[in-house]
């Protein structure tokens, strides 16, 4: 697994927004370290309700298929559970059209795209009306056959939530712990490289980067310790010698 320098990067870096994390640790056979280093803020879900109206047309394989039934019409049950049906296909290919109220709501806040999320719709309630059963006549077989329509009042809802990014500190012990998850279910040839990956995401030594520090102070490379800096000239060691005192060679005053 070639990922070692991939979670180095995560922690030097400033932890911008990522996607969500997945589950499980392992996919493909590899370590997955894709942390969302994103949260929900606490009491931002705010619920959005709208409604739209959807045409059901209910096809049946039968030739007289409506026509038959009591009131030209089947019962509710079996129209409102092919709305439902409809509806989430609905939702899922055009979620920007049922998300407009919440997203909107967002924009208005001066929210960015990565700064809020919207789920998918959910049904609260359908009401139908205009109940017909219709007529085919097909052209290529000459074949009468009828489908039942209604017309259904659909009210949905949907959440949306602020998101706020996490601490450091905290990404890093979630990328710590998916780390230790892979090793529990990893093989013995892997896991030399994931305690390697263990040691980084880890370690307790977390020092968040400060770009407001002063700057840095000039080192005297020529200071050897002492109180008195070095200095390369030989005469001035010379110098120095001469000048020492009886006392500190040694000698005796008389």
């Amino acid at each position: 697994m070639r990922i070692f320098t991939f979670i180095i990067f995560i922690l030097q870096s400033n932890f911008l927004f990522a996607g969500v994390s997945r589950a499980p640790a392992v996919v493909n056979e590899q370590c997955d370290l894709n942390i969302a280093t994103n949260k929900i803020l606490e009491g931002s879900e705010k619920t959005f309700s709208s409604k739209v109206t959807h045409f059901v047309t209910i096809r049946s394989s039968d030739q007289y298929g409506c026509s038959t039934l009591e009131k030209k019409r089947y019962p509710d049950t079996f129209y409102e559970e092919n709305v439902k049906n409809e509806m989430q296909v609905l939702f899922l290919k055009y979620p920007e059209k049922f998300s407009q109220t919440c997203v909107d709501h967002f924009k208005k806040l001066g929210l960015k795209a990565f700064e809020y999320s919207c789920d998918q719709a959910e049904i609260e309630s359908i009401y139908l009306s205009n109940y017909h059963c219709e007529k085919n006549n097909e052209e290529d077989t000459q074949k009468i056959t009828y489908s039942a329509t209604a017309e259904a009042t659909v009210s949905y809802k949907q959440t949306g939530k602020k998101y706020i990014e996490k601490a450091v500190d905290v990404v890093q012990k979630e990328q710590c712990t998916r780390v230790n998850e892979c090793i529990e279910q990893a093989s013995d040839k892997e896991l030399p490289e994931l305690r390697k990956l263990a040691a980084v995401a880890c370690r307790v030594d977390l020092v968040p980067v400060n770009t407001a520090r002063a700057p840095a102070l000039e080192k005297d490379t020529s200071f050897d310790g002492n109180r008195q800096p070095k200095n390369n000239d030989p005469s001035n060691s010379n110098k120095e010698e001469q000048n020492k005192t009886p006392t500190e060679s040694g000698a005796v005053l008389k």
